[in-house]
């Protein structure tokens, strides 16, 4: 993750995000390919974080976890960093990291980093002041794996994230590129949380709203988990708890009964099958 503080925008300086400039219903999505330069697609899709609020803590979410955000926004100790705050055009330094895979193979990254400008950058999601950031160097492992590497990355301060990433391998290139940002909750979620709907009301009374908080005190539910699908894609998600019950490490991964959602998807599949 790749981020800055919102606060401190201008041509000579960007520092490190501290926790209080994140919130909840942020959101990014950015569309990667990877491709072979004779023209084989090897990954292709998108990939998205938001800001959710878990317990009173806020996290991001990164595929079907979350981690705290308070993890993204530490300062940095490492004398070789990914990224060495403060930003600041002209810049260099060197980056190196030491891995080791699952399967136990070690490896090596080792790169001269630069801040080459800070200028205008349009990218699918808009148009933002960004930094370009030059690496280049080689990555080496103990199966005798050495390639040279070469990226550009397109970071904005206005949106705490890189807008765009430029990847050259050996014989692969990676593009990777922000096509929406959002620093609000969607109004759709913002009615669904707050805006339930009692089950009987009499002509000319009030509408009478309650939220999924409020639901789950009455009902007794320790947690549930709430996807909303739109026009056949998870538009977001999000895991409740009650803090009236003993906290749980849940997750998006976490398997939750579906209880009677059942019916409507068993209607729906019925019926599909009957006007096929």
């Amino acid at each position: 993750m790749f981020s800055a503080c919102k606060g401190q925008i201008n041509s000579d300086v960007t520092i490190q995000p501290t926790l209080s400039d994140y919130k909840v219903g942020e959101t990014w999505v950015w569309k990667y390919k990877g491709v072979t330069t004779q023209g084989e697609v090897r990954y292709e899709g998108t990939d998205a974080r938001e800001i959710i609020d878990v317990n009173g803590e806020l996290r991001i979410t990164i595929g079907k976890d979350t981690i705290p955000v308070s993890n993204i926004v530490k300062p940095e100790t490492s004398n070789t960093p990914k990224y060495a705050w403060p930003l600041k055009v002209g810049k260099k330094w060197i980056y190196e990291e030491n891995w080791t895979s699952q399967d136990g193979t070690t490896g090596k990254q080792q790169m001269n980093a630069e801040v080459l400008s800070y200028k205008e950058e349009t990218v699918e999601a808009g148009t933002f002041m960004a930094y370009t950031i030059h690496y280049n160097g080689n990555i080496t492992n103990s199966r005798g794996y050495n390639a040279v590497v070469d990226e550009v990355w397109l970071y904005a301060p206005e949106v705490k994230n890189f807008i765009k990433l430029t990847q050259n391998q050996d014989n692969y290139i990676y593009n990777e590129e922000l096509i929406e940002y959002s620093d609000k909750p969607s109004k759709n979620r913002v009615q669904l949380e707050n805006q339930i709907i009692g089950n009987v009301k009499f002509l000319e009374e009030p509408e009478d709203f309650s939220t999924i908080a409020n639901k789950m005190v009455d009902y007794k539910i320790p947690a549930l988990s709430l996807a909303v699908i739109n026009d056949g894609k998870i538009e977001w998600a999000d895991i409740y708890q009650n803090p009236s019950f003993s906290a749980q490490n849940l997750n998006y991964s976490s398997i939750f009964q579906a209880a009677s959602l059942s019916k409507p998807v068993t209607f729906f599949a019925a019926l599909r099958m009957h006007t096929a």
